[in-house]
């Protein structure tokens, strides 16, 4: 019995560490440079589909169809080429630009070959994020804090009752609860 208990557990801690060793290799991960996009600094990435989206500073935004082996410009419609954010729904691309320019948000419903712009009632603000939940689109701006659109960026109201900076980096939505991170932090 003492024999068999022995060969148990060698036969245990050989299977843990040839285990263990692979679990270790398999978990490194392999990072591969792609070819771009290039010219100016990424703000942003987004995913849809098989299409990746890079949001840039004065460049506009680049999609790729092969995993970011090649990059092509897609900025067809916008007036305002620093792409701050991307948020994506279903087959709608949302983009938040500067305010120069004839800035703000703007849509694609075509992968990004063609992009309208969405300021109706939207102030002539930088926006810095915008998030999706349940057709509900939020945009935090600087220095005129929150807006939400309920019809895909048609119309948007002003969300800041309680708000005490309007200058508002980063919303997202946590268990049914917007968050805001002002510019400060």
């Amino acid at each position: 019995m003492k024999k068999s208990n022995s060969l148990f557990s060698l036969a245990f801690i050989s299977f843990f560490i040839i285990n263990y060793s692979l679990l270790i290799t398999n978990c490194k991960a392999q990072w591969v440079q792609t070819n771009g996009p290039s010219g100016s600094a990424i703000y942003n990435i987004a995913v849809s589909g098989d299409n990746i989206f890079a949001g840039t500073e004065g460049s506009g935004i680049f999609r790729s169809t092969d995993n970011g082996m090649n990059w092509i410009q897609v900025n067809n419609g916008l007036t305002n080429l620093n792409v701050n954010t991307i948020a994506i729904t279903g087959n709608i691309i949302f983009i938040g630009t500067g305010a120069s320019g004839s800035g703000g948000v703007f849509l694609s419903t075509n992968n990004g070959n063609n992009w309208i712009q969405v300021n109706n009632n939207f102030p002539n603000s930088t926006v810095q994020s915008i998030v999706i939940n349940n057709g509900n689109i939020f945009a935090g701006t600087e220095g005129a804090g929150v807006y939400l659109s309920t019809n895909n960026g048609s119309n948007w109201v002003s969300r800041n009752s309680g708000l005490t900076d309007p200058d508002v980096f980063t919303v997202d939505i946590g268990n049914g609860t917007v968050l805001l991170i002002p510019s400060e932090n």
